[in-house]
């Protein structure tokens, strides 16, 4: 059971696909990833494919998701010559992880439809 920023333990699935730029990605979480010397997670474009290291700890495997969908998002996105480094794609990933982990009710915000919304 994971715990969640301002909530209690909550069981959730591993993603299997994610939607990304309109496209549908698989998403595998590799047990031996990281054995490989594979590192924590990477993208197949070609396939259509995010790995992440399933024997990550929790939290690493959740950051790495994203950080992969981040790359997987931009690169169609951008010219290949202003692909994102790996650098900035980290720092990028951590914000948004932290930013989504520390404050749920964003998230929430971020999903709901304008008649969701209450203003006050």
């Amino acid at each position: 059971m994971a715990e969640i920023a301002h909530g209690g333990p909550r069981m959730t699935e591993r993603p299997v696909s994610l939607k990304i730029t309109g496209l549908d990605w698989n998403v595998v979480f590799n047990p031996e990833l990281m054995d490989m010397s594979q590192g924590w997670g990477f993208t197949e474009p070609e396939k259509q494919t995010i790995t992440v290291a399933g024997d990550a700890p929790f939290q690493r495997q959740q950051l790495n998701l994203l950080h992969e969908t981040i790359h997987a998002g931009a690169r169609p996105l951008l010219d290949p010559d202003n692909d994102p480094t790996e650098a900035q794609v980290r720092v990028i990933a951590m914000v948004i992880y932290q930013v989504i982990r520390d404050n749920p009710e964003l998230l929430k915000w971020l999903t709901s439809t304008e008649g969701e919304v209450k203003d006050e």
